[in-house]
């Protein structure tokens, strides 16, 4: 079972200070499981995001296999500081597939990116057409974690896709889905 900890701001500052806001409030957010494939030999809340790739002519929907993330702080991507690290260390190698992780999440103002390259995230282009397609990366899509706001969960990206010469282009502008 994977749990959220929300902490309350004590001072009411809209900032987080460890030492002034230390009561909190926690929440089932989904399962874990231990991925012992190659390049991973860690756990992975479930559910965490979906990846899905929507034809602009009729709708139709291909969705990813990455569907669990190993969280960490790897990346301050915002223009504050975001404060020091309480999920660091660089890994998601901790654990084993009897115990349970007792720590894995993203410290406030700081990130977890999942680049392209990241092994085992993944969509499925077998036997589709050649077409325009809307790829769009989810985060919370069962809406199980508590945030501040949920609007900005979704990212698209507009693709030119050709399968048999093995060709995605990123076109310009907004996804037109019909």
């Amino acid at each position: 079972m994977a749990t959220q900890r929300v902490f309350k701001d004590a001072d009411e500052s809209s900032d987080f200070d460890r030492d002034v806001d230390t009561d909190s409030v926690k929440s089932r957010i989904g399962c874990l499981k231990y991925h012992a494939k190659a390049g991973h030999n860690h756990w992975h809340v479930l559910d965490f995001a979906r990846y899905s790739l929507v034809s602009e002519d009729d709708g139709s929907v291909v969705d990813g296999r990455k569907a669990g993330f190993c969280l960490l702080d790897s990346e301050t991507p915002f223009a504050f500081d975001p404060g020091p690290s309480f999920y660091g260390g660089g890994s998601c190698s901790f654990g084993n597939p009897h115990t349970p992780p007792a720590l894995m999440g993203i410290s406030v103002g700081w990130a977890d990116e999942y680049g392209m390259n990241t092994a085992g995230q993944f969509v499925d282009i077998t036997g589709l057409e050649p077409g325009t397609y809307c790829l769009r990366s989810e985060a919370d899509p069962l809406n199980q974690i508590t945030e501040s706001a949920d609007a900005n969960n979704v990212a698209e990206a507009r693709v030119q896709l050709d399968p048999d010469r093995l060709r995605v282009t990123r076109l310009p502008g907004a996804c037109r889905l019909p």
